[in-house]
């Protein structure tokens, strides 16, 4: 499986870009500072594949401040096969519009078209401290891996919605308790059916994601993941009737597939008590690795994997083991630096020039950011000093420099060499009257 192009349409910060993705490269690079957007190029791969975010629920955020709607396009490459996947988000009315081949589909039918595994330096902590970012990472191997599964759990959520909304009337006195019954059976039937789905698929990992842990972290330990359900040896259907009292004083459903957990544990030890920032990075490696395989074994090829900036959170070793593993895998990947990329070893493509935000820029110390801002007229505060990380050169400096105001009269691309003049204004108790030219690249180069 590959994607061979990429059009983006009024996105986020992106007013409009094509992408082509050679066939003789497997490694490709996104370019930039630091708020430039190149994060929003991998969501947008990851929208056309899972059809939601992973960084908001709504879809307004998805589209350009200035903007009605934003659409998203990839050719993709299966065997011999190729499919066209679109997806169309509209401010109003507030509405997602998925096409395969230009065939309106449902979510369910439009998921597994376009396999991805996304990694992000958040996924090590959120992994830790977060049961929704555990569960989350079962639900999204298990949707590509088994369309039952995604099925199931899209009704699970319509069903757990409505009796959330029930238990509120009951509690109000707008409704009756003997209400209940009817969604506590479409709950208990649907969430059964996920329990031993998720049960079975960990049990798959844990085969696959021991091996890993000890590559990546250079150590024989002994990695196990157990599945920690929040309904143990009893029925759902009892539990939900037990529960009654409680979620209606509640106002939500306390049991059930919505509040299972994994449990990881080092050499039979829990991991959440003792484990290492270094660990825990090993670990979600290890996951990622194992997701890989066992979509490569369900749907007969690898997945795209999105690695958004690793290269700040992985050490160097870590580094080469993820790339030497990947080796087969189509890979998007963000990164601040150019040099960042010769740990990889074989042909990578650098993309940046064709990516145009539609915002605006600023300067914080030391990166640069993109700031949407309503005019071209509106004037630009930005605080800076004269130690400048890599990728921007300063020509003309003095010392501490202070705040400057820059209008901004063009549209800013990550490419293009913008020259402007700083006047500085009142810092503290003092005016200072110097000029400050800087010349500012943001390629990295």
């Amino acid at each position: 499986m590959r994607i061979k192009s990429l059009e983006i349409n009024g996105f986020r910060n992106i007013k409009k870009t094509s992408l082509q993705f050679s066939k003789d490269s497997s490694v490709f690079a996104f370019i930039g500072a630091n708020g430039h957007g190149k994060t929003n190029l991998l969501e947008a791969i990851f929208l056309l594949a899972i059809s939601k975010s992973f960084r908001t629920r709504e879809n307004e955020d998805l589209i350009e401040f200035d903007a009605d709607h934003c659409s998203l396009k990839a050719e993709v490459e299966q065997g011999s096969e190729s499919l066209t996947l679109e997806l169309i988000v509209t401010r109003e009315p507030s509405k997602k519009t998925l096409k395969v081949n230009g065939i309106q589909k449902k979510a369910a039918d439009f998921m597994g078209n376009l396999n991805v595994v996304f990694f992000s330096p958040d996924d090590i902590g959120m992994i830790h401290l977060s049961p929704s970012v555990r569960r989350r990472y079962l639900d999204l191997l298990l949707s590509q891996l088994d369309r039952e599964y995604l099925e199931d759990s899209l009704k699970y959520q319509q069903a757990l919605k409505q009796r959330n909304s029930l238990l509120k009337r009951i509690a109000d006195e707008q409704a009756k308790e003997e209400e209940l019954d009817f969604w506590d059976h479409q709950l208990a039937e649907l969430g059964l059916r996920i329990m031993k789905k998720r049960s079975k698929v960990i049990d798959a990992i844990n085969i696959k994601a021991s091996d890993y842990y000890s590559q990546v972290s250079g150590h024989q330990d002994k990695l196990k993941i157990q599945y920690a359900p929040s309904v143990e040896n009893e029925d759902f259907s009892e539990t939900l009737n037990k529960n009654h009292s409680r979620d209606i004083a509640i106002g939500s459903t306390q049991k059930g597939p919505h509040r299972d957990d994994l449990v990881f544990l080092c050499n039979d030890h829990d991991m959440a008590s003792f484990a290492s920032r270094g660990e825990w990075r090993s670990l979600v490696l290890a996951l990622k690795f194992a997701e890989i395989d066992l979509l490569k074994e369900n749907k007969g090829f690898y997945p795209i994997l999105l690695l958004d900036d690793v290269f700040s959170e992985l050490d160097e070793e870590r580094q080469r083991v993820l790339f030497n593993i990947l080796k087969n895998t189509q890979t998007f990947i963000t990164t601040t630096h150019k040099e960042f990329l010769d740990v990889i070893e074989g042909e990578k493509q650098v993309l940046a020039s064709d990516i145009k935000p539609s915002a605006d820029f600023e300067i914080t110390n030391p990166e640069l950011h993109l700031a949407a801002l309503d005019s071209p007229d509106t004037k630009l505060y930005v605080e800076f000093d004269v130690e400048l990380s890599t990728g921007y050169r300063e020509a003309e400096s003095s010392s501490n420099m202070p705040i400057g105001v820059i209008p901004v009269d063009a549209i800013f691309t990550p490419t293009r060499k913008i020259n402007f003049t700083v006047e500085p204004v009142h810092v503290g108790q003092e005016t200072s009257r110097e000029r400050l030219r800087l010349e500012v690249w943001t390629d990295g180069t």
